[in-house]
């Protein structure tokens, strides 16, 4: 290959074509990708939402055994 500036500018120009047509194809793909992260995003969230709800209750449950723990000085096997 002749290394002259024009004949470099010429092959730098050939890759640049070529390389936004592999980025031109592979956009639709990424475009499906970004649509169905956006969607599991949402039912993520609503899930986690279900999941925070559904743990209040222990919550609640777990704060009333750390201070019935601390009462009984942390014996707190049922008698037999």
């Amino acid at each position: 290959m002749d290394f002259t500036p024009d004949k470099m500018r010429a092959r730098f120009a050939e890759l640049e074509k070529k390389l936004k047509k592999h980025v031109d194809d592979l956009q639709p793909t990424r475009d499906k990708r970004d649509k169905l992260s956006a969607q599991n995003a949402v039912e993520i969230d609503k899930l986690g939402k279900q999941i925070r709800d559904a743990q209040q209750p222990m919550v609640d449950i777990e704060m009333e055994m750390a201070a019935l723990a601390r009462a009984l000085g942390g014996k707190t096997s049922a008698p037999e």
